[in-house]
């Protein structure tokens, strides 16, 4: 009996080389994509988060008299809390200057922003 020695395929060794080599691909695929997501959650929070500092700015602030002292409210999803420290006031007792601390309770944490605010009428 005479055997084929050229015989066409695959051996066992060849075929679980590949699957390995896929599975590998696949593991880094699915942790890129899981990274991609978590970054784009974060942006997308910032993004809030800007904007609710920004809408903050635009209404509360300008009212914010240093002598105020803490004003809280909530913007959408977010509370926030506006301080004021370190007022100081003028010569005559008409103007003061203060830190103003906004803080913004995000799902990431408490945000903070500082403000200076100089020569508020009180």
């Amino acid at each position: 009996m005479q055997t084929n020695k050229d015989e066409s395929g695959f051996t066992m060794i060849e075929t679980l080389i590949a699957l390995m080599i896929i599975s590998i691909a696949l593991l880094i695929s699915a942790q890129t994509i899981s990274i991609a997501t978590r970054s784009e959650v974060m942006a997308s929070e910032k993004r809030g988060l800007i904007a609710a500092h920004r809408a903050i700015l635009s209404s509360e602030y300008q009212n914010f008299q240093c002598y105020d002292r803490v004003k809280r409210g909530v913007y959408k999803q977010y509370r926030w809390t506006m301080h004021s420290t370190g007022g100081s006031e003028s010569f005559d007792g008409s103007q003061s200057s203060c830190f103003v601390v906004i803080e913004i309770k995000t799902t990431m944490g408490t945000q903070k922003f500082l403000h200076f605010r100089s020569g508020v009428a009180e």
